[in-house]
């Protein structure tokens, strides 16, 4: 497993980046573009996704607790099974398009994605 723990991914860009099952406690990666990245299974609780753009981007199975979605485009992503609690959504594009303001604050409840697939 890559320990990137506390590393800086501002404002770069990595389509198709593969972080699957990689330790990203918290992590930055405000305003970073990762278009349809794998982020399976990582461990990336309080990591900072602020303002990114992770369209498509496969998140199941990773604990995203306390993590920071403020102003991040989430549409498309997948999220099945990943551990919420604590998560901020600020101004978030939802996978299903929604924003989380409009959503109560969350995007809890808006993890679908096109075609009606749960994430």
């Amino acid at each position: 497993r890559m320990n990137l723990m506390e590393r800086e991914f501002v404002f770069l860009r990595l389509n198709d980046a593969d972080f699957a099952h990689a330790r990203l406690r918290g992590a930055v990666f405000s305003g970073a573009r990762i278009h349809d990245g794998k982020f399976f299974g990582v461990r990336a609780a309080t990591a900072n996704f602020s303002h990114a753009c992770l369209k498509g981007a496969d998140f199941r199975k990773a604990d995203l607790r306390e993590a920071d979605f403020t102003g991040a485009s989430l549409r498309g992503a997948r999220l099945w099974g990943a551990k919420l609690s604590g998560t901020v959504w600020k101004n978030t594009v939802c996978p299903d398009g929604t924003n989380s303001d409009a959503n109560g604050g969350t995007c809890e409840g808006h993890l679908r994605i096109y075609g009606g697939r749960e994430s």
